[in-house]
């Protein structure tokens, strides 16, 4: 999605109130599963990719929406092969390791070999018991996550602060 502003990306991107939530979201199960790597990134000034949490034009980290593509953390036998998925969006398998690891199917439901002194930014494995998950079998039917069930109805932070610092408009 390429916006012409700064301001066009908050006024047309429905999501926009992931961008405005608590830092504290963004270590989120929640967040990590559904939104890391899958909505654009607001910035404007360049940046390094690799440590940004948004998507950008070209990335191979980038994700497709489990909102909007169903598809399992199982990877595509084409794209294991080093070859280009016939099925391209529409595949019902994962395109990347970010879409493999990072599918509820998956996400954090084995240990992390570096467990307590692991330094990776994202960890796609559990680094306690209490990080350990159950796999979750994604009913395609279902509602949103439940944050953004709630966010969705919820009025915008009162004092229109967003987490890359601009202002609401």
């Amino acid at each position: 999605m390429q916006h012409a502003s700064n301001e066009d990306f908050w006024r047309d991107n429905p999501d926009a109130w992931v961008y405005t939530r608590d830092p504290r979201f963004y270590q989120s199960e929640e967040f990590l599963m559904f939104y890391h790597k899958v909505l654009p990134c607001p910035h404007v000034m360049p940046h390094n990719w690799q440590e940004c949490l948004w998507t950008h034009r070209g990335e191979r980290a980038a994700r497709r929406d489990l909102r909007k593509c169903h598809y399992s953390s199982q990877m595509c036998s084409s794209i294991q092969r080093g070859l280009e998925c016939d099925k391209g969006a529409e595949c019902d398998k994962s395109h990347n390791i970010f879409e493999s690891w990072l599918h509820p199917e998956q996400f954090r439901t084995q240990r992390c070999g570096a467990g307590s002194c692991c330094l990776r930014k994202i960890c796609f494995f559990a680094h306690s018991q209490a990080q350990l998950r159950k796999p979750a079998k994604i009913i395609w039917n279902s509602a949103l996550p439940p944050t953004a069930a709630a966010a969705a109805a919820a009025p915008p932070p009162a004092d229109g602060a967003r987490s890359d610092g601009s202002a609401a408009a």
